[in-house]
């Protein structure tokens, strides 16, 4: 699949630039059979910096070329930024699942508050929670 051969070379790319890179399909919901790449940094001015060499490499910079030339899927979301809370390895697990949800500001830490409960309840079928704060 060429899409997918394209991820995996971008996500080579990224990790030159100390970027950690995770790529999957979506197997259940609005956007099934989409393939999805996360890049992250341990920080927000390391993400800033990793991201900004990247784009800024070469080789990358022909890969977008590529794609803009010659096409082989559809971005069918933009991107994205936002700050992972919790400790799930995403390497530790064989499948990952995202929600997505909106709350008032005000009520982020009342959602935050309720993650250790959601992680114990999802340990017995070894499924890893994270909170994704945007």
């Amino acid at each position: 699949m060429i899409s997918m051969g394209r991820m995996g070379r971008a996500a080579a790319i990224m990790r030159e630039h100390g970027l950690t890179v995770n790529i999957g399909r979506v197997l259940y919901g609005r956007d099934f059979g989409s393939l999805v790449m996360y890049a992250g940094s341990e920080n927000y001015e390391k993400h800033l910096t990793n991201m900004g060499a990247t784009m800024a490499d070469p080789a990358f910079m022909a890969l977008q070329g590529e794609i803009a030339s010659m096409p082989a899927s559809e971005f069918t979301d933009g991107m994205r930024v936002w700050r992972n809370i919790g400790a799930a390895d995403p390497e530790k697990y064989p499948f990952t699942n995202h929600r997505f949800y909106m709350v008032p500001a005000k009520n982020v830490q009342k959602a935050l508050d309720m993650l250790p409960s959601v992680q114990a309840m999802a340990k017995p079928y070894n499924i890893g929670v994270n909170m994704s704060v945007s």
